[in-house]
C-alpha cells in the first residue's frame, strides 16, 4: 500500500485559488495607482515651488527696482500651497509604508478597521496636496497678472 506524502491540508493551502488570485493583482493594482499619485503630487507641488523660485529671483534680478517688493509677497501664498502640497504628499508615503507594515505583520487588521482608516488618510493627503497645488496655482497665476499690472503702470 502506496503511503500519502504530505499533508493535504497544507498542499490545499499553498495552492491559490481564482478569487484569492484576483484579491492580490487588485491590490497590486490599488498599490500601483497610490505610488503613481504620490510621486505626481511630490512632482507636481515640489517642480511648482522651484519654478516660482526661479521665477522671482530672475525677477528680483531682471527688476531692481523697489515697487516690485508688495509683488514678490503676493507670491508668498503660492509658494506655502506648494510646500505644504510637498509635506502632504511626503507624510502620504510614510501612510503607505505603515500600511504595508499592517498588512505584513498583522493582514487581518490590514483589511479591517486599522487598514482603512490609515487607507483613507493616505488618499486624503493625497487629494489635499493636488487640491494645494491647484490653489497655488491660482494664488501664483492672480500674483503673476498684478505684477504684469504693475509693471505696465510703471512703464507708462
Amino acid at each position: 500500500m502506496a503511503a500519502k506524502i504530505g499533508n493535504p491540508k497544507l498542499a490545499h493551502s499553498l495552492q491559490d485559488t481564482a478569487a484569492e488570485r484576483w484579491s492580490r493583482l487588485y491590490v497590486d493594482v490599488r498599490a500601483s495607482y497610490g505610488r503613481a499619485s504620490i510621486q505626481a503630487a511630490l512632482l507636481l507641488n515640489g517642480g511648482a515651488s522651484v519654478a516660482l523660485l526661479a521665477f522671482l529671483g530672475n525677477l528680483a534680478v531682471a527688476h531692481q527696482t523697489r515697487g516690485l517688493a508688495g509683488t514678490f509677497m503676493a507670491f508668498k501664498g503660492a509658494f506655502v500651497c506648494f510646500a505644504i502640497g510637498v509635506m502632504f504628499a511626503a507624510i502620504s508615503s510614510v501612510v503607505a509604508f505603515l500600511i504595508q507594515n499592517v498588512a505584513i505583520a498583522h493582514l487581518k487588521e490590514a483589511e479591517g478597521a486599522t487598514g482603512c482608516r490609515l487607507r483613507l488618510l493616505g488618499i486624503g493627503m493625497v487629494v489635499a496636496s493636488l487640491f494645494l497645488f491647484a490653489v497655488g496655482m491660482t494664488v501664483a497665476a492672480n500674483a503673476i497678472g498684478h505684477l504684469i499690472g504693475s509693471l505696465d503702470v510703471s512703464a507708462q
